[in-house]
């Protein structure tokens, strides 16, 4: 258990003394190695570097890891707010929509519903001539 601890610490102590080279700066140089050595099988020389490639991607593995935690998780971003508002630009407000004829008056629902007299064609004749009986009727 001890011994774990020990080399962890060493990692970290290596890590810190150390200056980690980026992937692409690592490939670079295994390309070099291999133009000087061209004796040298793809398997050797991937070998010779392995330890060095596996620190690098860790490291910038890590330091991604960093930056993502870092950042706010809630905070829409630049890019969140164009896609929203190109949606938005995209759609457009909901419209309102022919609803019906009731009471003589023209109606209109978001939803699209439809609006339906209450009167039959009996109290539509009564309402010819006596209108005042049928607001009573109505009302109540």
């Amino acid at each position: 258990m001890s011994n774990g601890k020990k080399l962890t610490g060493l990692k970290k102590y290596l890590d810190d003394i150390l200056p980690f080279d980026t992937p692409e700066k690592v490939k670079e140089d295994m390309m070099e190695y291999a133009r000087e050595n061209p004796d040298k099988s793809d398997a050797e020389i991937a070998e010779d570097y392995r330890a060095t490639l596996t620190r690098s991607l860790r490291k910038t593995s890590a330091a991604q890891e960093e930056t993502v935690k870092n950042t706010p998780k809630n905070v829409p971003t630049k890019r969140m707010k164009n896609r929203k508002k190109e949606l938005q630009s995209m759609t457009g407000k909901t419209a309102m929509m022919r609803g019906g004829m009731a009471g003589g008056k023209q109606h209109m629902y978001v939803a699209g519903g439809s609006v339906t007299d209450k009167m039959n064609p009996g109290l539509r004749a009564l309402n010819a001539t006596r209108p005042d009986v049928v607001k009573k009727i109505l009302k109540s």
